[in-house]
Order: C-alpha cells, then structure tokens, then sequence
C-alpha cells in the first residue's frame, strides 16, 4: 500500500496534497517507535520500494510541480494566480461582511470564476461572519473532543485533524463531504471513548496499572496477591 500510494500522490502533481500527507508520514513514524525490528525493517523496505517507484515509474512533469512547492512560494508573485483569487475574495467579503454572497457562489462572484483555493476564505465570502463563526465552533468542538483521547488514538486523530486544516490552507473543503465524515468519527470515537471509561468499575479493590498505548490511559489488573486468612 505505501509505494503504490506514495506513486499514486506524486502522480496527481497536486502540492496541497503533498503538505497534507505530512502529519500522516509523521504519525506513522511516530507509531515504529516501538515496533519489533522487523516490522521496522519491513516499514524501511516499503519506504525504498516507494522512492523506486517514484524514481523510475513516476512522469518528471508532476514530481517537479511538488517539488517546486518551496520555491514558487518564495519566488512566485501570484501562486498560481492564487494570490488574485484572495485579493477579490476579501474585497467580496468587506463588501458582504455579514451574509456572504450565498453558498457556492464563490466562483460566480470573482472575475476568475475559480474556488478560492482557501476553506477560511471560501466560507467567509459566501457565508460572511455569521457562517465563518459557525464553522470555527465547529472545529473547536471537534478539537476538544480529540484532546479528550490519550495515546495512539490521540495522535491519530491529531494527525488526520491536522492533514484536513493543512489542505484546507490551499483547498475549498467546506462542502467535501470526506471531511465531514472525518469529523464526526472523531467525535463519536471520543464519545464513545468516554462511555466505555464510565462504564468501568471503581478500582477500590483493584490495582491499576499505567498502560500508555491503550485508549483511556489505564489497564485494569486484578491483584494476585494472596489474601490473609483471618484467625479464629
């Protein structure tokens, strides 16, 4: 699955996609920390079978369109013509600050009659402040579900959230619904997350054991220990 993904994303040419993956690259990095030695050397073998690919597979055209990113960031006057895009978008938005101009109106209301290549900016030109509002609370009350986890499910929502705010810095998400449907995953896996903790019985006569990677932060162990017997 990795090579054949790593060649399938460089073959898009898509640069958004690329940033996006990286929280993915790190998580995943992150998860080997552990691992037995062979599933770590098999990890590097995937990793060499991916660079391979993308050495000898993969056309030149897309390969420099992602890894041109930096410099036409650093030396690009207009980012694709992106800049433009933005440029409107905010004189749309300080003209219609409130409503908006209407959803997915966007493309009919620049001169372009392109997205805005910017979630933030999207929402706030067809949906003004009141919409803009709405969505940030949307998002903090996806994040403060996602801080209630603790280890391995912690980072791997971290790093699906973040992949999702990184694409959304050059891309239109508002209306993807794959986005949507990360979301409320996140939510109902710490909704549910909080119910099995609830459900646990009280640890008077247990003793409890810190286990970082298990979903809650503790394993409960029956004590082994012999119980005295009491005189007569």
């Amino acid at each position: 699955y990795v090579p054949a993904g790593v060649c399938a994303l460089v073959l898009t040419g898509t640069r958004g996609a690329a940033v996006a993956s990286l929280p993915t690259v790190v998580f995943v990095a992150w998860t080997l920390r552990h691992a037995r030695r062979d599933r770590r050397l098999a990890a590097w073998a995937m990793v060499g079978a991916a660079i391979v690919g993308v050495a000898f597979l993969v056309p030149r055209e897309p390969l420099q369109r992602i890894t041109g990113t930096v410099s036409d960031v650093v030396g690009s006057d207009s980012l694709s013509g992106r800049k433009e895009i933005w440029q409107e978008g905010v004189d749309i938005f300080l003209t219609h600050p409130v409503g908006g101009v209407g959803l997915d109106a966007h493309r009919a209301a620049v001169s372009a009659g392109k997205e805005a290549h910017n979630t933030a900016l999207s929402v706030l030109v067809e949906t003004g402040i009141v919409g803009f509002v709405l969505l940030v609370a949307v998002i903090a009350g996806v994040a403060v579900r996602v801080r209630e986890r603790r280890g391995w499910a912690a980072w791997y929502w971290g790093a699906q959230l973040t992949a999702i705010l990184l694409g959304a810095m050059s891309l239109s998400l508002e209306d993807r619904k794959a986005v949507w449907i990360m979301g409320s995953l996140a939510v109902a896996s710490a909704t549910a997350a909080r119910r099995r903790e609830d459900a646990r019985p009280p640890p008077s006569d247990l003793d409890l054991a810190h286990v970082d990677d298990v979903d809650g932060g503790y394993a409960v162990v029956r004590s082994a220990a012999p119980v005295p017997s009491i005189p007569s």
